[in-house]
């Protein structure tokens, strides 16, 4: 919160720093509990803000990693997964808009939520895909990407941005979720923000 405070950011909520099982739990809220990060575990992180100032536009990222020389064999399956869905929903994304044709909210959910039912993991991933981002509100009022919550009908318009952040929870295990931000410039070009993971942070070297 500190390091948020030095960069001059506004948030409106901590971010979510949950471990092990904690990670399974898509709504965790972390609190101040005592615990402690140990060789081995696994974390997940949960960030947004924006800059201070009028206009500014919130960034909302989710970024997982282990404290050791490398990840389990079952953590890295469903990372896996969880990187080629979200990859796959933006790839369709900009294929659209490439090819100037319209792309419902409901479309990308459907595509993203097709990786994850492919691999047998439909019933772990339990929430939309992604939701708008506006300048005032972190969850925005424009068009989300959801057929789970509910069937999205609007499109995907210039000038919005929005989340992409397919999960996969194991409940008592943990889980994962990878979020990055999109943003569709006004001539069509669709640009992610804030990077994209592609493998799973291992803290630990030693």
């Amino acid at each position: 919160m500190g390091c948020f405070e030095e960069a001059h950011l506004a948030i409106i909520d901590p971010p979510i720093v949950a471990i092990n099982a904690h990670s399974a739990d898509p709504h965790f809220e972390t609190s101040n509990n005592g615990a402690k990060l140990q060789k081995g575990d696994f974390l997940l992180i949960d960030l947004w803000g924006k800059e201070k100032g009028q206009g500014a536009v919130f960034g909302d990222l989710t970024r997982v990693c282990v404290l050791a020389k490398e990840p389990t064999k079952k953590q890295m399956e469903v990372f896996s997964i969880v990187r080629k869905a979200q990859k796959a929903g933006i790839d369709r994304i900009k294929q659209c808009f490439q090819e100037k044709k319209p792309i419902l909210g409901f479309e990308v959910d459907d595509v993203v939520r097709g990786v994850i039912r492919e691999a047998g993991f439909e019933k772990y991933f339990i929430h939309r895909t992604g939701h708008s981002i506006g300048s005032e509100h972190l969850h925005g009022s424009g068009t989300h990407l959801d057929n789970l919550e509910m069937h999205e009908t609007r499109p995907l318009v210039p000038g919005s941005c929005f989340s992409v952040e397919p999960g996969i929870y194991l409940p008592g295990e943990f889980g994962v979720r990878l979020e990055s931000d999109v943003y569709i410039h006004l001539d069509g070009k669709v640009e992610v923000t804030g990077g994209e993971q592609d493998q799973i942070e291992c803290l630990l070297q030693a």
